[in-house]
């Protein structure tokens, strides 16, 4: 590959010179190479779309910044609380998940979990079943089984356990 060609396929270079705003500041190659100033010109082009949109003044909904805050990780951060004997054990709503998620992958007629957020108020579990089982006798296991086993390791009732069926499999 000649060094005209290298030169011409770094678009990057390209990109990152409209972005910082340097497309005025031509190199030497690009003061005497057509097709390079029409690229960069064709990307200061489309990079003017992108600064209207980033110039446009929109109003964060109210409650937003609070609702993400309580939300790490794109789910809702519940701790709990056991109050024993020789102390208090926390149980992070990530282990929960986990604990969750481990205890299902093994139900027949379930094909994939999609995501465990675990709320105060209950556990919400998006999964894809097979429909060569019956979605109620499915969730109903899936329930069980993620409450015997926060049961079994961490000694706590669950809240109810909701069933998000997000997808079917037809397969065997």
């Amino acid at each position: 590959m000649d060094d005209e060609t290298t030169r011409h396929d770094q678009y990057d270079e390209l990109v990152e010179q409209v972005a910082e705003r340097r497309a005025h500041e031509l190199t030497a190659h690009q003061r005497s190479c057509a097709a390079c100033r029409a690229r960069l010109a064709d990307l200061a082009d489309l990079w003017h779309g992108v600064d209207a949109v980033g110039a446009e003044d929109v109003e964060t909904p109210a409650g937003l910044p609070d609702r993400v805050i309580s939300r790490p990780h794109g789910r809702n951060h519940v701790d709990v609380v056991i109050d024993e004997i020789g102390g208090r054990t926390t149980v992070s709503s990530t282990v929960l998940s986990l604990i969750a998620t481990s205890a299902i992958v093994h139900v027949p007629g379930l094909v994939r979990v999609h995501s465990v957020d675990v709320r105060a108020d209950a556990f919400a579990l998006a999964v894809t079943l097979n429909l060569q089982r019956p979605l109620h006798d499915v969730a109903d296991a899936i329930r069980a089984a993620a409450a015997a086993e926060l049961w079994r390791l961490t000694g706590i009732v669950p809240p109810p356990l909701d069933i998000h069926v997000r997808a079917v499999d037809t397969a065997n």
